[in-house]
């Protein structure tokens, strides 16, 4: 195996709320106050995906840009805003971005260091 190590311009980077991405996944309407989870909780996309109605699944689908919003504190939610797990995305991985990689295998806790051509 091979763990690579970068320096990674900050602007390259999409982050994201992992525990909301699932809503993504899922056809989940991600609700952001009391009112709306009511509202998440009369609907039907639980069992019909997509729903009939373009009205309510267009909904669905904006709702999910609040994953990318960091600072949003949910109703539903347990997690601290600042113990969140945040996922970051890269639409592409270039070669100068790259400072190092280190081989190693299994659980053999020892890397073998090599600087990268």
């Amino acid at each position: 195996m091979v763990l690579v190590q970068f320096d990674i311009p900050e602007q390259a980077i999409l982050l994201s709320d992992f525990e909301r991405y699932h809503y993504v996944f899922n056809y989940w309407y991600l609700p952001v106050d009391e009112e709306d989870e009511l509202l998440q909780q009369e609907s039907n996309f639980f069992t019909q995906k997509p729903l009939p109605n373009n009205h309510y699944h267009q909904r669905i689908v904006d709702s999910w840009k609040k994953i990318f919003d960091l600072g949003i504190s949910y109703p539903f939610d347990d997690i601290p805003i600042n113990k969140r797990r945040i996922q970051g995305t890269l639409w592409e991985i270039k070669k100068d971005w790259v400072t190092n990689h280190y081989f190693f295998t299994g659980k053999d806790t020892t890397i073998i260091t090599k600087q990268f051509d």
